[in-house]
């Protein structure tokens, strides 16, 4: 199943074959019944984007459950993200956190940047600025560029943290290395002074 999903993934982004998205969708499909939390995931995001027809961001919706109930972190966090907008379900900023904290705790080092900012600002819960930063630093560590550039500016702040422009850097040259566009801007604009 998760093989189905894979090749469904190369098809979709063109990685070594022709770009084919209804390939792409129905090995997804294929996927996602065989009990890959991935393709359930991946077949959502084509229903909610619309890869092969009009979005359907109800079926997106269905098929994130699926694949958030089968250990996907990305299909839970796409699924909280269509409960804060309400598209497709009920807007339901409770249960997008309820959804952002599963995928946070299933290794989803996007919804752990999510749920950071939550506690920061204390969306939808107490605000925790330590807990926020041991979130941050801990999707930091395992890779996750958006929190490695989240904690520069908790850093560069002192918010949740002393105050400190050394490490600043140092989490925004990471988040950079990572990938993070906006950090990659902000070092070459310290660079430039």
């Amino acid at each position: 199943a998760t093989g189905c999903s894979n090749l469904g993934m190369l098809y979709g982004t063109g990685q070594g074959v022709a770009r084919d998205m209804p390939k792409a969708m129905k090995l997804f499909e294929r996927g996602c019944d065989g009990g890959a939390g991935i393709g359930c995931a991946n077949l959502g995001q084509g229903y909610e984007k619309g890869a092969i027809g009009a979005p359907d961001p109800a079926l997106a919706a269905t098929l994130y459950r699926r694949a958030c109930e089968a250990g996907s972190a990305d299909g839970c966090g796409w699924l909280a993200a269509l409960h804060h907008q309400g598209r497709g379900v009920p807007q339901d900023d409770a249960q997008a956190l309820r959804l952002i904290e599963k995928g946070c705790d299933l290794g989803g080092l996007d919804a752990c940047s999510d749920l950071g900012v939550a506690l920061l600002l204390g969306q939808g819960l107490d605000a925790d600025p330590a807990r926020a930063v041991r979130v941050f630093q801990s999707a930091c560590s395992a890779g996750g560029a958006r929190s490695c550039s989240n904690l520069a500016v908790l850093y560069r702040d002192g918010r949740g943290v002393p105050r400190n422009e050394i490490i600043s850097l140092a989490f925004l040259k990471q988040a950079c290395e990572l990938g993070e566009a906006s950090a990659c801007a902000t070092v070459e604009q310290l660079r430039g002074r």
